[in-house]
C-alpha cells in the first residue's frame, strides 16, 4: 500500500497557512469595532417669548351728522349778515372779494332749503337779493383794483352830493380851506353853503336855520359833524361804497 507522502516543505508551508488564517480571523474580530452606544437626544427646552405689547385701539372719531337742510336758512342768515357787516368797511380789492365770498356762501346756504321747508319761499327770495349783492360786490372789487386816487376823490364828491350832504363854511375859515384842498377840483360837487354874509353867494340865514354855530360843519345823513373830516371819514359817515384810495 502506499502511503501519502507530504514532504516536510510542504508540510510546513500547509501549517504555516493555517496560522496565518487563524491569525487573520483573530484580527479582524479584533479589529471590529464595538456596537455604538444608542444617544439618547436632549429633550428641547421650551422657549417663552415675551408678551407683544398690544397697541391701544385707536379711538373712532364720531362721523358728523350732516347739517339738516331745513337749519341752513337761519345760518345762511348770519352769513348774509356777515357780508353786509364787512361790506360797509370794505375799500381794497381783497376787502371785496372777502365780501363777495360770502355772500356766495349764503347763497349756497339758501340753495339747499328744501322744497318742504316752511322757510323755502322766503330762501327762494333771499336767493334772488344775495346774487344782487354777490354781482354788487364783485363790481367793487374790479372798480377798486383799477380805481386812482383822483377817481376815487371824485367817487366820493359825487356820492356826498347824491345823498344831499352839505359842508357850512365861511370864506375866511382856514379849516373850511383844507376841506376845499382835499376835494381839489372835485369840490365843485359838494352843496357848499357859505355862513358869513361878506362870502361869495351867503346864505346866513341857512345857517342859522340849521343851528350853525361853528365852521366847518357837514350835514350828511341827518347828522351833523363838527370841524374839520377827513375824505375817510365822510365817506363811512355817508355810507360810500365805492373805492377809497384818497
Amino acid at each position: 500500500m502506499v502511503r501519502p507522502f507530504i514532504p516536510q516543505s510542504s508540510l510546513g508551508a500547509l501549517l504555516l497557512l493555517c496560522v496565518s488564517l487563524s491569525t487573520a480571523c483573530t484580527g479582524e474580530q479584533a479589529a471590529s469595532p464595538p456596537p455604538p452606544t444608542p444617544t439618547i437626544a436632549p429633550t428641547p427646552t421650551p422657549i417663552v417669548q415675551a408678551p407683544v405689547p398690544q397697541q391701544p385701539p385707536t379711538p373712532q372719531r364720531p362721523t358728523p351728522n350732516p347739517q339738516p337742510a331745513a337749519e341752513t336758512y337761519p345760518i345762511a342768515l348770519d352769513v348774509a349778515e356777515g357780508a353786509t357787516v364787512v361790506s360797509r368797511s370794505a375799500q381794497s380789492p381783497s376787502d371785496w372779494a372777502l365780501v363777495a365770498s360770502q355772500w356766495e356762501n349764503a347763497i349756497r346756504l339758501m340753495k339747499t332749503v328744501p322744497s318742504s321747508s316752511p322757510q323755502a319761499a322766503n330762501a327762494r327770495r333771499k336767493v334772488t337779493e344775495y346774487e344782487r349783492e354777490l354781482a354788487n360786490a364783485q363790481r367793487q372789487a374790479k372798480l377798486s383794483a383799477e380805481a386812482t386816487p383822483e377817481s376815487s376823490i371824485q367817487g366820493l364828491s359825487l356820492h356826498l352830493k347824491k345823498v344831499g350832504a352839505k359842508m357850512y363854511g365861511a370864506f375866511w375859515c382856514p379849516y373850511c380851506s383844507r376841506q376845499e384842498e382835499d376835494f381839489g377840483k372835485f369840490f365843485a360837487n359838494v352843496t357848499y353853503v357859505e355862513c358869513d354874509p361878506r362870502g361869495k353867494n351867503p346864505q346866513p340865514q341857512v345857517c342859522r336855520d340849521a343851528g350853525i354855530v361853528g365852521f366847518p360843519t357837514w350835514e350828511v345823513n341827518g347828522q351833523f359833524l363838527r370841524g374839520y373830516q377827513s375824505l375817510e371819514e365822510l365817506a363811512t359817515a355817508s355810507g360810500y361804497k365805492g373805492p377809497r384810495r384818497f
